[in-house]
C-alpha cells in the first residue's frame, strides 16, 4: 500500500528542473497498471512554451524507452527511472510501447499545460452555474479594453457629477504631489491594478463602494480630523495654562518641547518625533542651564507632562493616519470607476479576460466538492505537478489546494495513492508584477504553510549543470556575501544556502569592468557602447558567433539605445532585439499600412507621409523627392488615386472599396508590388488583419485603432538562426541560456521607494474600509502597526526583486559572464556598492582598478554556420478570389526556381489545415476547387469523416529520424496513411510511405491502407 507523496523541489538555475519533473512524471507512468493512467496526471508549467517542451521531452523519453530511436540525452533517465522504479530495461521498453499506443491517438488527455487553460476549461464547464454564455470569448490582449474603459470614464465628465466631483479632486491630488503629466497615463495605470491577482483582496472591497458608500467614509474621515486637531489645539493650550499655573518659564525647557506644543495650538501637527520624544522618561525635560527652582517645579509635574505629550502623541498619529487615508481616496475612487467602466464593457462584448479565471474559481467553483469538480470536468486527476510555482500566485494556489486535497490526503479505491511535486525557486521569482508571489513558495518550502494533511518532502537540486565552474563559484560567492543586504531573515537565509556544485567540466570566464564617471550622460553611453563593442570583437575572435552571445538590460530603453548605437557604428552590429523583431519596425509594414490609412482617411499629411515611405522605397534622390512632392500639393484624393501610375502605383480604386477588410490588404499589398519581397513582417502583418477580421471586425478603420494600439508589441517569431546579438531585458531571458552573457547597465539603486504604492489593511482603524492604497515612504513606518508591516513588506518585496533580476541574470551564461556597472548618482546604496564589497571581502579589490577577472575565457574555433536572415519563403498571391500566404525562418525557402515548388507549398499548406469535410468552409484558402476535389475524391472521402482521429504533418521518431506524415487518420488501432504530391511520381515516394508505414507498426498500430495523392490536373491515387 503506497503513502500519499508531496514533494518540493527547490531548483535553483541550471540544476536540471525540466529533467527532474520529467523523471518523476515517467516514474508515476510507469509504475500504473494501466496504458492510460497518463490521463489521470496533470502538469501545469507557467507559459505554453514550457508546457510544449515538456510534452516534447516525455515523448521523446518514452520513444527511446520502447526502442524506437536513440539518444543519447535519454540513456541517463532510462538509468534513474529503471532505479527508482526498479523495473527492469525491457520491462520499461514494454510498457513504454503500450503507452505510446493508447497515448498518441489520445493525445488530448496527455494533460500538460498552463494554469490558465485548465483555469479556462474548469470555466467552461461551469459556464451556465456562472451565468456566463457558452460562446464567451477570453480576451488576451486586455490593454484595448483598459484603455477604452478609461476614455468612457473621461467622457462621462459634466455628465456624471459624482464622477466630475472626484476627478477634479484627483487632479489636485496630483498637483499636492508635484505631479505633472497626462491623468489618462494615471488612471491607465490604475486600471493595471486590475489585472494583478495579488490585488484581489483590495480589489473586492473596492466593488462595493459606490460614490455614496466614498462619500459617507470620506465625511466620516473629515470629521474625525477635525476632532482630533480641536482636542491636540486643546492639549496645546492646557500645556501652557499648566506652565502659567505652576509658575514655570517657557525658556526653562528643551526647545524641542516647547516648539513642539506650541505648534499643535496652532494645528502644526508634526509626523515625526525628536529620538528624545520617543524615550521621553529617561531624558532631562529642562536645560542645563535651567535656575534650580525652576528644575525643581518641572521635576514635581513631569508626570503630567510626560501624561500631555503621550496623549498628543497617539492623536498625532491618528490624525496623521486618518489624513494619509483620507488621500487615498482619490486614487480609490478612480481605481473603483475603472472597475465599473471594465465590468460593463465585458458584459456589453460577452468577453472575460484571462485575468478574470481565478477570481470566477475562487468565488463560485472552489468551494464545491472536488469529486463533483471531477464529475462536471469529465476528469479524475491522481497526480499532480506545479513548475515555476514561484510564480503561481495565491489564487491560483488557493483554487487549487481543494482539487489536490482530494487527491492526496487518501487512498483511492484501487489502493493507488495520489502525488503532488511542486517546484520552483525564489530566487528567480521576477514576475510579481503579474502575480506571481514568491513568498508564498518560501513559506511552503520552508514548512510554515502546509495545507494538506500529509508532511512534506523537500529536496534541495544542487547540482549546476549549465554555467562553467568559475561561474558558478563567482556566483556562488557574490550571491552568498549579498545576502546580508537583505532586510527579511528569511531570504537572507534562501541565499545563503543557495550554493552549487559546478557539474560543467570548463573552466569558465567570468569578466567586471566599472566604467569610470563621465561629466555628460551622452559620453557616458558612448564609453559603455564602446566598451561592448570590445567585448564582442574580442568574443569574435576567440571564434564566438554573434548568435552566442547575449546582452541583458533591466529596462527596454536600455536595450533601444544599445541597438540604436550599434547601426550607428562605422562597422554596425547585427542585433536580435524587441525592436527588431517588432512588425512595425520593418519598412515595408510601415509603406503598406500607411497606404491603408491614406485610403481610408486622406488628408496632406497622411498623403505626404506615404510618399516620403514610397520614394525612399523606390531609392528616389532628393532632387526628384522635392519635385514629386511639389506635384502632389493641393491634390484631392479622386486625383492622388489617378496619378498613383505614374509612381508606378497599380491600383484601381473601385476593385479596393468593393473587397472585404483582408482583401483591401493583400490587394494593396499586390499595388506596391511588394508581394515580390514579402518578408516574414509582412507575412505577420497579414495574419494580424486576417486575425483581427475573424474575430473582432471587418472594419479597416478599426483595425487601423487597434494597429496603433498595438503595433509597439507584436513581433515576428524566430527560428533563433540569425547570426546577431541578441538583446532583452532580463525578464524575457528567464528560462534562456547562452554562451556568453553581458550584463549591461548593471547597477541601479538597492531600495528604491519611489512611486512605491501598496495596499495597507486599515481594519484596526474602526472605518467601513478595509484596505487603503498607500504611498510607501520611510513615514509608513511610525504611523501604526499595519502601515509599518506594510512598509516592511515592501521593502523586503524590492529587495528581493533586484536580487532576484541580478541572479537571473548572472545565471544565464554557460561559459563566460561580462558585468557592466555604470557609475549612478545616488547616495544610497547601489549594486555597484556591493560588487565592490565583494571584491574587497575576497580581497580582490585595489584602487583605481576598472576592471577584474575570473577564469580564462575559452578559445573557440566558429563552426562555420552561414549567418541565415528571418525571410519567409515567396509570398504566393491571387488576384482577388484567393488570399494565402506561406510562412517559414527557413531560408532553403529563398530561392524558389519553378511555380510548381510555391504551388506545392500552397497545397501542403492548406491541406494541413483541413482535417474533416466542414473545414474546408472555415478556412480563407485559395484553389478551392482543387481542394474539394481531393477530399471529396471516391478514394479519400471516408478519411475526412469525422470519426476518425486525424493528425496532420504529426512527427515521429523512429529509428534515429524525424518522420512527418502529411496525414495519419486512426480508428480503433487501425491507421490509414496519406502522403500528398504535386511533383511527378518517384519511387521514394514509395519508400517514404513504407518507411511512414514501418513507424506506425513499431507503435503497435495496424496500417489499414497507405495511399499516395498525385495533384495535378486531375488527382492521381497509388493505393499500397
Amino acid at each position: 500500500m503506497n503513502k500519499p507523496h508531496f514533494y518540493i523541489y527547490d531548483a535553483s538555475a541550471g540544476s536540471g528542473k525540466t529533467y527532474t519533473i520529467t523523471r518523476e512524471y515517467l516514474c508515476i507512468l510507469l509504475r500504473q497498471e494501466k496504458v492510460f493512467a497518463f490521463q489521470n496526471i496533470l502538469a501545469i508549467t507557467f507559459t505554453n512554451k514550457a508546457a510544449a517542451e515538456m510534452k516534447q521531452r516525455i515523448i521523446n523519453a518514452l520513444v527511446f524507452f520502447a526502442g524506437l530511436k536513440t539518444d543519447v540525452e535519454c540513456d541517463n533517465l532510462l538509468n534513474d527511472v529503471a532505479i527508482q522504479t526498479g523495473f527492469s530495461k525491457p520491462k520499461i521498453q514494454k510498457k513504454s510501447l503500450q503507452i505510446l499506443k493508447y497515448l498518441i491517438p489520445n493525445y488530448a488527455g496527455f494533460e500538460v499545460s498552463t494554469i490558465d487553460s485548465f483555469n479556462h476549461r474548469i470555466i467552461k464547464t461551469f459556464a451556465k452555474d456562472l451565468k456566463l454564455s457558452q460562446n464567451f470569448e477570453v480576451e488576451m490582449e486586455v490593454e484595448p479594453f483598459l484603455k477604452k474603459a478609461v476614455e468612457n470614464l473621461i467622457n462621462e465628465v459634466g455628465i456624471d457629477d459624482n464622477l466630475t466631483t472626484w476627478l477634479a479632486d484627483f487632479v489636485n491630488y496630483k498637483i499636492d504631489r508635484n505631479k505633472s503629466g497626462d491623468i489618462i497615463i494615471d488612471l491607465l495605470d490604475y486600471a493595471q491594478l486590475v489585472l494583478n491577482e495579488n490585488n484581489y483582496q483590495a480589489l473586492r472591497q473596492i466593488e462595493t463602494l459606490d460614490h455614496k458608500n466614498l462619500k459617507r467614509i470620506k465625511n466620516q474621515l473629515t470629521n474625525q480630523i477635525k476632532s482630533v486637531k480641536k482636542e491636540l489645539k486643546i492639549i496645546g493650550e492646557d500645556f501652557f495654562k499648566f506652565l502659567d499655573d505652576n509658575q514655570i518659564e517657557p525658556q526653562s525647557f528643551y526647545k524641542y518641547i516647547i516648539d513642539y506644543f506650541n505648534n499643535i495650538q496652532n494645528d502644526k501637527i508634526v509626523d515625526e518625533f525628536k529620538s528624545k520624544w520617543h524615550d521621553i522618561k529617561n531624558h532631562s525635560l529642562h536645560k542645563k542651564s535651567t535656575h534650580e527652582i525652576q528644575k525643581q517645579s518641572i521635576d514635581e509635574v513631569r508626570i503630567q507632562i510626560e501624561d500631555l505629550f503621550l496623549k498628543s502623541k497617539a492623536l498625532s498619529l491618528k490624525y496623521h493616519i486618518n489624513e494619509r487615508i483620507l488621500k487615498s481616496f482619490v486614487p480609490l475612487a478612480m481605481i473603483s470607476e475603472i472597475q465599473r467602466h471594465i465590468k460593463n464593457i465585458k458584459e456589453e462584448e460577452g468577453i472575460l479576460f484571462i485575468n478574470d479565471f481565478n477570481r470566477l474559481i475562487s468565488q463560485h467553483i472552489k468551494h464545491q466538492p472536488a469529486p463533483f469538480i471531477y464529475e462536471r470536468l469529465g476528469e479524475k486527476f491522481r497526480h499532480y505537478f506545479i513548475d515555476e510555482f514561484q510564480d503561481t500566485s495565491r489564487l491560483q494556489w488557493h483554487n487549487l489546494i481543494p482539487l489536490i486535497d482530494n487527491t492526496i490526503s487518501g487512498e483511492h479505491e484501487d489502493g493507488i495513492s495520489g502525488h503532488l511535486y511542486i517546484v520552483g525557486d525564489v530566487k528567480q521569482s521576477i514576475y510579481e508584477w503579474r502575480g506571481g508571489d514568491p513568498q508564498q513558495f518560501l513559506d511552503l518550502s520552508q514548512g510554515y504553510s502546509n495545507p494538506f494533511s500529509i508532511e512534506m518532502d523537500r529536496e534541495i537540486l544542487e547540482s549546476n549543470w549549465r554555467s562553467a565552474k568559475t561561474i558558478v563559484d563567482f556566483n556562488n560567492g557574490f550571491f552568498e556575501y549579498a545576502a546580508q543586504f537583505l532586510t527579511n531573515p528569511d531570504q537572507k537565509q534562501l541565499y545563503l544556502n543557495a550554493k552549487q556544485h559546478p557539474q560543467n567540466t570548463n573552466e569558465g570566464y567570468v569578466d567586471i569592468r566599472f566604467l569610470p564617471e563621465q561629466a555628460d550622460n551622452t559620453i557616458q553611453h558612448q564609453q559603455h557602447i564602446k566598451e561592448l563593442e570590445q567585448i564582442i570583437n574580442k568574443l569574435a575572435d576567440q571564434g564566438y558567433r554573434l548568435s552566442d552571445i547575449c546582452i541583458l538590460v533591466r529596462q527596454n530603453k536600455y536595450g533601444s539605445a544599445i541597438v540604436e548605437s550599434f547601426n550607428e557604428l562605422d562597422k554596425p552590429i547585427p542585433v536580435i532585439s524587441q525592436e527588431s523583431l517588432l512588425i512595425a519596425s520593418d519598412d515595408r509594414v510601415k509603406l503598406l499600412s500607411q497606404f491603408l490609412k491614406l485610403n481610408q482617411d486622406f488628408n496632406t499629411d497622411l498623403c505626404v507621409d506615404f510618399f516620403l515611405l514610397w520614394f525612399n522605397h523606390l531609392d528616389y534622390n532628393t532632387q526628384s523627392y522635392h519635385k514629386a512632392l511639389s506635384e502632389l500639393k493641393g491634390k484631392t484624393y479622386q486625383e492622388i488615386i489617378e496619378l498613383l501610375h505614374t509612381y508606378n502605383i497599380d491600383f484601381n480604386l473601385m476593385v479596393y472599396e468593393n473587397l472585404s477588410l483582408y482583401d483591401k490588404a493583400e490587394y494593396a499589398l499586390r499595388s506596391l508590388g511588394l508581394h515580390h519581397q514579402a518578408n516574414a513582417y509582412i507575412q505577420f502583418f497579414l495574419d494580424e488583419i486576417y486575425e483581427f477580421s475573424n474575430s473582432k471586425s471587418s472594419s479597416l478603420a478599426q483595425f487601423l485603432d487597434y494597429w496603433e494600439d498595438q503595433k509597439d508589441k507584436k513581433s515576428i517569431s524566430t527560428s533563433g538562426s540569425q547570426n546577431a546579438v541578441n538583446i532583452m531585458t532580463i525578464h524575457k531571458s528567464k528560462g534562456l541560456e547562452f554562451p556568453v552573457v553581458i550584463y549591461a547597465n548593471a547597477n541601479f539603486e538597492w531600495c528604491n521607494l519611489s512611486r512605491s504604492y501598496d495596499w495597507v489593511n486599515i481594519e484596526d482603524q474602526n472605518l467601513d474600509i478595509q484596505y487603503t492604497y498607500d504611498n510607501i515612504s520611510k513615514k509608513s513606518k511610525n504611523l501604526s502597526t499595519s502601515f509599518e508591516q506594510s512598509y516592511q513588506r515592501h521593502i523586503s518585496k524590492v529587495e528581493l526583486a533586484n536580487l532576484n533580476a541580478a541572479y537571473v541574470c548572472m545565471t544565464r551564461a554557460s561559459e563566460q559572464l561580462y558585468i557592466l556597472s555604470e557609475p549612478l548618482r545616488a547616495s544610497a546604496l547601489k549594486f555597484e556598492d556591493i560588487l565592490v564589497g565583494y571584491l574587497k571581502y575576497i580581497e580582490n579589490y585595489k584602487e583605481n582598478q576598472n576592471r577584474y577577472s575570473f577564469g580564462q575565457p575559452l578559445d573557440k574555433k566558429n563552426n562555420g554556420s552561414e549567418s541565415q536572415h528571418i525571410e519567409p519563403s515567396t509570398f504566393y498571391s491571387t488576384d482577388v478570389e484567393g488570399i494565402y500566404n506561406t510562412l517559414s525562418a527557413d531560408t532553403s525557402y529563398l530561392n524558389l526556381k519553378d511555380d510548381n515548388r510555391v504551388y506545392g507549398e500552397e497545397i501542403h499548406n492548406q491541406l494541413q489545415k483541413i482535417k474533416y469535410h466542414q473545414d474546408i468552409g472555415q478556412e480563407k484558402l485559395s484553389n478551392i476547387t482543387q481542394l474539394k476535389n481531393i477530399i471529396h475524391h471516391p478514394d479519400l472521402s471516408e478519411y475526412f469523416e469525422n470519426e476518425w482521429e486525424v493528425y496532420n504533418e504529426k512527427e515521429i521518431c523512429f529509428d534515429g529520424k524525424i518522420l512527418r506524415p502529411d496525414r495519419i487518420c486512426i480508428k480503433d488501432d487501425k491507421a490509414v496513411i496519406i502522403e500528398y504530391k504535386t511533383g511527378k511520381e518517384e519511387s521514394s515516394h514509395l519508400k517514404q510511405l513504407t518507411e511512414y508505414k514501418e513507424a506506425l507498426e513499431a507503435l503497435s498500430f495496424s496500417i489499414k491502407t497507405s495511399i499516395l495523392v498525385y495533384i495535378r490536373k486531375n488527382i492521381n491515387i497509388i493505393k499500397i
